[in-house]
């Protein structure tokens, strides 16, 4: 069944549902015990959210409940309301209703998931979220997949050009945060930065944590740099399927056309830019060794392995050389970017 199917399925349940009578109904209020944090590590506050907030987007009460939440000393604008996509199906003007009343309370609404529903451009426009949170689908793979690389960036001008912030999650590496503060997105959660812990811990966590220094010194790049980051994730998926060729996982050789890969555009505008003389040199020689891949399935077990390693040296040396020439163009760009990422 679809998402939608599903969540139409579920509004017509608890339409049927019966109603308690205002006499007995008794406000309720949100239990913020164990809930998880988000940290904005480049203010001192932390910001609690709560992702069990769909249900309650169809509930007139909601604005009354964030009113009476029995926590001084946490003040609305310090709580954000987690919402997936599809919990507005067929009643997005009430969603949107809801979301301003509680927003005027200082409230802070994140779309969640975003990029994985149906309608994301409609809600985009007409629910007035503060916050955007990347799907971790798209992130997890942007290391060796251009596409989902593509789609990271579009959400992100997305986000940018609506006025939102965004939020990356499943962020499991160094690496992943430091190709996200290059496509510009300053703020993200996962096992990369922290795991999920009990509150009490957390303040201890935050005074001690500092911004790897690849983070600290990263900087989003122009349009020269983000064709090399594309260039790196083309490297990789190359590897992928070479090696699953060689070891004879598909009968296909991969479509490799470095002319009109984001590294061979690149070359053709770089000229005499630094690095792209070795980055040529680097170039050739995957080429001729793709070239001698095509004979993997005429060899013994002996051969495949012997070639496997080559290839795995080959690309391993060019995204070296990728890496370089791209610390080497974005070095005049330092700056505590990396303080910007926050732990979930």
């Amino acid at each position: 069944m679809s998402s939608i199917a599903t969540a139409k399925k579920q509004q017509k349940e608890r339409d049927k549902a019966p109603a308690a009578s205002k006499k007995d109904e008794k406000p309720k209020v949100f239990d913020f015990t164990g809930i998880q944090f988000e940290g904005r590590l480049r203010t001192p506050q932390l910001l609690y959210f709560l992702d069990r907030a769909t249900e309650e987007l169809e509930r007139a009460s909601l604005e009354r409940r964030c009113r009476l939440a029995p926590h001084a000393d946490i003040g609305p604008g310090r709580l954000e309301l987690e919402v997936l996509e599809t919990s507005a199906l067929g009643n997005l003007e009430h969603v949107a209703a809801v979301i301003r009343g509680c927003r005027r309370l200082g409230v802070r609404f994140a779309l969640d998931d975003f990029g994985t529903g149906y309608a994301s451009l409609a809600y985009l426009k007409h629910l007035p979220a503060n916050v955007l949170k990347i799907d971790q689908t798209f992130v997890r793979d942007m290391l060796e997949d251009p596409d989902d690389l593509a789609i990271l960036e579009g959400v992100i001008g997305l986000a940018k050009a609506f006025r939102r912030e965004v939020v990356a999650e499943g962020v499991e590496t160094l690496l992943h945060g430091r190709r996200l503060l290059q496509l510009g997105c300053e703020t993200a959660q996962g096992y990369g930065i922290a795991r999920p812990m009990p509150a009490d811990a957390v303040p201890g966590w935050v005074r001690a944590w500092c911004p790897d220094p690849s983070w600290a010194d990263a900087c989003e790049l122009d349009r020269s740099g983000a064709l090399l980051r594309y260039a790196m994730a083309e490297v990789a998926l190359w590897c992928k399927a070479v090696h699953a060729f060689i070891a004879g996982e598909t009968a296909d050789f991969p479509d490799v056309d470095f002319e009109q890969s984001a590294l061979g555009r690149w070359l053709e505008q770089a000229a005499d830019t630094s690095g792209a003389g070795s980055l040529r040199s680097a170039l050739a020689s995957a080429r001729d060794l793709l070239v001698a891949c095509k004979q993997a399935p005429a060899l013994d077990a002996a051969g495949r392995s012997a070639l496997a390693n080559r290839v795995t040296g080959c690309c391993e040396n060019l995204r070296g050389t990728l890496e370089s020439v791209l610390v080497a163009l974005t070095d005049p760009c330092r700056g505590p970017l990396g303080q910007r990422f926050s732990g979930g």
